[in-house]
């Protein structure tokens, strides 16, 4: 099988999952794709532009026999912008929702982060949560809105 695995936002904790899991499955044909984790507002909104037009492009369109996306990829707009991609079966991990992020003092203020949850998982064929409570509080969460 020929997975395309996308981590839009690559700290620590979501490359420790891609390479555990990678490491899971070797008898599976792996295509990894990462954007530094840095420039958070920029990255959570453009990862799918900077994928889509830039010099990964040939990488999206290849087969694949499924996508795999961090919460953080903006599926949405990535499969609009690649079309072969939506025909492709899609499964988002969400490490984490921004729902429940703690905010920070910081942080500018944005409900961006969590309408690009919502778009992601929207557009996925199957959503899967690292833990009970991540799962429950996106839940709970996006019917507020």
């Amino acid at each position: 099988m020929k997975i395309l695995l996308l981590s839009a936002y690559d700290a620590d904790s979501h490359r420790y999952w891609h390479q555990n899991l990678i490491r899971q499955f070797p008898e599976h044909e792996w295509t990894l794709l990462t954007l530094p984790a840095r420039y958070f507002a920029w990255r959570i909104r453009g990862n799918s532009l900077s994928w889509a037009f830039g010099e990964q492009r040939p990488l999206l369109e290849q087969p694949y026999d499924l996508v795999i996306a961090t919460s953080m990829t903006d599926l949405s707009a990535l499969k609009g912008m690649v079309p072969n991609l939506a025909s492709i079966p899609s499964v988002v991990y969400f490490h984490e929702n921004q729902f429940a992020y703690p905010a920070t003092d910081n942080a500018h203020k944005s409900v961006e982060p969590q309408i690009l949850n919502i778009y992601t998982a929207a557009c996925a064929d199957r959503i899967l949560f690292n833990t009970t409570y991540n799962r429950d509080s996106f839940l709970v969460a996006h019917r507020h809105y």
